[in-house]
């Protein structure tokens, strides 16, 4: 007979599967280049180490959980993860390869952030596909695409309450590369990280036929009907909507 957990032990695991906030996300560039004159580049979202010791702590408080390591097969690593439920150690484990950079210590945090997804600790981001960079001037990530220093805004995967935008811009202009500006021009203030329309004009298309293309150069009739499909599947494209309802309302693109 399977034994059914407590209620207060399911709490506990749903709250180490919560999901992160934003701000708690880091991402990097999967790949990226230039299509009609305008960057683009698929992100991957993932947590730190610090993240998921902080969750376990939260969760379960330092000392209920410890975490060992042993050799894995051809020189990585093994994490085993063991968490105090109900007053019992339970373990689970998983591994990951030493890293290029740092081999020991990339090896270590890329075990442990494995075996923690494991508990639920940042699975859902597992789960998280096609997304892209938001480009601006006031982006706060920068890339380099054939030679030049763009950059960009990661996009929102966390689930709250919308925030209010501000007006979109009057102009449509390109995004500009970092290293062809000039040394008087004013650093990018934090309140300009928010969805414009120049920004949700320059988002690659996510999925389709018109995969990779920047919104501007794809027909409004195409992205209504794209919008529509994503809506009817249930396919999670947040920030292709909300560019989509943008650019509807300002019309920049070709209809």
């Amino acid at each position: 007979m399977i034994a059914t957990p407590s209620v207060e032990t399911a709490n506990i695991f749903a709250r180490l599967a919560e999901p992160f906030q934003d701000d708690e996300i880091e991402w990097r560039v999967a790949r990226a280049g230039v299509k009609h004159g305008r960057p683009w580049a698929q992100v991957l979202a993932y947590i730190d180490a610090r993240a998921a010791r902080a969750r376990l702590n939260s969760v379960l408080g330092p000392t209920n959980w410890s975490i060992e390591y042993s050799d894995g097969p051809r020189g990585g690593v093994i994490a085993k993860l063991s968490l105090r439920i109900d007053g019992e150690w339970i373990s689970k484990a998983d591994g990951a390869d030493i890293t290029e950079r740092e081999p020991v210590k990339g090896g270590l945090s890329s075990a442990f952030k494995r075996v923690c997804a494991v508990w639920g600790v940042g699975e859902h981001l597992y789960e998280v596909r096609d997304k892209w960079a938001v480009f601006s001037e006031s982006g706060a990530h920068r890339v380099q695409i054939d030679g030049a220093m763009y950059r960009w805004d990661a996009p929102s995967i966390a689930s709250k309450a919308p925030v209010s935008r501000r007006e979109p811009a009057a102009n449509d202009a390109r995004p500009t590369p970092i290293n062809a500006r000039t040394r008087d021009e004013a650093a990018p203030s934090a309140a300009q990280q928010v969805l414009t329309v120049e920004s949700a004009a320059a988002l690659p298309m996510p999925f389709g036929k018109h995969r990779g293309t920047a919104l501007r150069d794809v027909p409004l009739a195409d992205l209504r009907s794209a919008r529509d499909w994503a809506i009817q599947k249930k396919r999670a494209y947040p920030e292709f909507l909300e560019a989509v309802a943008l650019l509807e309302r300002s019309e920049p693109v070709a209809a």
